[in-house]
């Protein structure tokens, strides 16, 4: 199984969007774990953009708010 976890800053931009997509493809990657500080909300329209291949089994968004003490 090969695995990526990516600290993705700058996802909302179809350039990166773009690398990530090219690298998944090339990797053959299996499951791919994506970080990132500024973007709050992903839809599964997204995440199938960057993911590669023609089926995506399952996808799940976590977020954590961070709060300032």
């Amino acid at each position: 199984m090969k695995l990526l976890s990516w600290n993705g800053r700058g996802l909302g931009k179809k350039r990166k969007q773009g690398k990530i997509r090219k690298f998944i493809k090339e990797m053959n990657m299996d499951m791919v774990l994506l970080q990132g500080t500024k973007k709050s909300k992903i839809s599964e329209a997204e995440v199938r953009t960057l993911w590669a291949k023609d089926k995506m089994a399952d996808y799940y968004v976590f977020g954590i708010q961070m709060l300032e003490c």
